[in-house]
């Protein structure tokens, strides 16, 4: 069980993290170079600190212990209490639940989007087999005349593009057209500043229109065209998936940029450090510039339409993904693909529970919030995030692990539990990954990084509100980050200017702010992703203009100081262990 549920089953810490702290490039990003909490519950605590010694077993956490275990009882029996019919709630949201195949309970499917994956995951997984006895055969009759690697580059190509138009029919043909005008922008501007600028506002207008026209009309065009509307694929709407597809339009124009600017490309750092392949890190392959001859058509269209990583991803950038084509990377975990394969499995048997015991998304959806008390709301409101962490890291998984199959290794999405976060730029770190690493690559660093940080800061939150939708809700929440950030780096700059990270009380004071903290990123979440403007206001004037509700509030902020001293504890053993994650 210790090996499935190691951090090296999510991501090799040699091949991600050794170098991190020198870059082998200047000029372009580093994970080293985002904005950073830089919290550390022991003072420099490294391997070499023989001083460490783990409180797990102390009076303290064994209070900690009890805490936790009361806690998540009574969030069990109330989670239990409004998903039942004696709830009396139950009726307002009972005719929207589905039949389940668990315990004789009834199923909550009400949220489209991941009852839309959950009802096609089993295709998926046929499909998955379907794609590797198929290349198994490809590659056994044509790999002695033409090549391994060429062979199984156009396998992925045709493959790939089959799996696309499949998809979405018809609306394929808007996507070719849009990213012909990129990589025409790139191929022409080359190496001019006008290829970023004008990469960047291209893409943005493509976002902008795709949300105003729900992904255009073919009977707008010419009346003869209309047929085409009617044709248009499996899942239809490509416009709403578009997003991701944007992100690596943006990456290969950039990374084709920036090759023309570098005289160091990944072959002649090999060369120059006498590099093995083995030794290659994460950032290297992001950063170091492909051959100029690998920045062609084929390889553009094979790199955006990538079936394991097209519809929902992680992001990965074209240099990592055409140095990966090259030279995959090599696992230092035996069985490395089948232990996260189980727990892949396990997420979904863990949703699937959920799905059957805790009613939240059809109480959110259909659900009267005056039929629920303040401790109720809490839970509700804790749950439901919950549950939009875990229907978020499910299909990442999902795919990610596809890609694995396949010798494509992405950036882990998920790296961290959802309550496993105090920090709202180490949440930001551990959740949606990928796409951090990607706003670190092409808008923090190339606006200056950290010597601009705050106003570099504010652009990436606004860009990803944009990106995720075009809607005051998403705007908000973008802010209300960019708004708590600030007060938690100027506190941890102040503590650390003034020595306070020394004295010894200093984990108890950072537990009680970091305790707030979490209840912020709460709020923050509640209002992007989950509740909506409307629906937090409703549940926050009930937890903050009612006795009750400040009650609920205080009894949470003590839990969550509980919770944050866990945290700190599962950081120190794994500094202990020479493992910094950031995050």
């Amino acid at each position: 069980m210790r090996c499935i549920f190691s951090y090296e089953v999510l991501d090799g810490v040699n091949r991600h993290f050794r170098g991190l702290e020198k870059s082998p490039v200047k000029g372009n990003s580093s994970s080293s170079r985002t904005p950073s909490s830089r919290f550390s519950t022991s003072s420099n605590s490294s391997t070499k600190n023989i001083l460490y010694k783990s409180r797990w077993n102390s009076i303290e956490f064994y209070c900690y212990y009890i805490i936790i275990a009361v806690a998540l009882t009574a969030c069990g029996l109330v989670m239990f209490s409004v998903s039942s019919p004696s709830h009396p709630g139950y009726y307002k949201f009972s005719k929207e639940l589905s039949k389940g195949w668990m315990f004789g309970r009834k199923a909550d499917v009400t949220d489209y989007q991941y009852s839309s994956f959950r009802e096609a995951v089993i295709l998926l997984f046929v499909l998955m087999g379907f794609y590797f006895l198929v290349k198994k055969i490809v590659l056994r009759c044509f790999s002695k005349s033409f090549g391994h690697k060429n062979v199984q580059s156009c396998y992925r190509f045709v493959f790939s593009l089959i799996f696309a138009f499949s998809a979405f029919g018809s609306g394929m043909l808007f996507v070719f057209a849009i990213l012909l005008v990129n990589f025409s922008i790139a191929m022409i501007a080359k190496d001019s500043v006008l290829n970023p600028i004008i990469t960047w506002t291209f893409n943005i207008i493509v976002l902008v229109c795709n949300e105003l026209y729900t992904g255009y009309s073919f009977a707008a065009i010419h009346p003869s065209l209309a047929k085409l509307d009617h044709m248009k694929g499996i899942l239809q709407r490509w416009h709403v998936l578009f997003n991701l597809t944007t992100l690596r339009l943006i990456s290969f124009n950039l990374d084709y940029y920036w090759s023309l600017k570098s005289k160091e490309t990944l072959k002649t750092f090999m060369a120059s450090k006498e590099r093995s392949v083995e030794s290659l890190t994460l950032r290297e392959r992001m950063e170091l510039s492909r051959e100029q001859h690998e920045y062609n058509f084929f390889n553009y269209i094979l790199y955006l339409f990538y079936a394991p990583l097209y519809l929902a991803g992680p992001i990965i950038t074209f240099n990592n993904f055409m140095s990966q084509l090259e030279h995959p990377f090599k696992s230092n975990v035996p069985h490395r693909n089948l232990y996260y394969g189980i727990r892949m499995v396990l997420c979904m048997v863990l949703m699937e529970l959920l799905l059957h015991f805790a009613y939240v998304n059809a109480i959110k959806n259909y659900g009267d919030w005056g039929y629920y008390n303040q401790v109720e709301l809490c839970m509700i409101s804790f749950v439901l995030l919950f549950m939009t962490w875990l229907k978020l890291l499910i299909p990442w998984r999902v795919f990610r692990f596809w890609s694995l199959l396949d010798g494509i290794d992405p950036p882990e999405n998920i790296i961290r539990c959802m309550c496993n976060n105090y920090s709202a730029l180490g949440f930001w770190r551990a959740w949606h990954r990928s796409y951090n690493r990607w706003l670190v690559r092409y808008i923090y660093v190339p606006l200056g990084g950290k010597a601009h940080s705050l106003r570099n800061t504010f652009v990436v939150f606004t860009f990803v509100a944009f990106w995720h939708d075009l809607t005051l809700t998403l705007l908000c929440w973008g802010w209300l980050i960019v708004l708590f950030i600030l007060p938690e780096r100027l506190t941890v700059y102040v503590s650390y200017k003034i020595g306070l990270h020394k004295k010894p009380y200093f984990r108890i004071i950072s537990g009680i702010g970091y305790g707030l903290n979490i209840l912020f990123m709460i709020i923050c979440n509640l209002v992007g992703f989950a509740l909506g403007i409307d629906g937090s206001s409703q549940v926050l004037r009930e937890l903050f203009l009612t006795q009750e509700g400040i009650k609920s509030l205080t009894i949470g902020w003590l839990l969550m100081y509980t919770g944050v001293q866990f945290m700190f504890e599962v950081r120190r053993g794994e500094e202990h262990q020479g493992l910094f994650l950031r995050c």
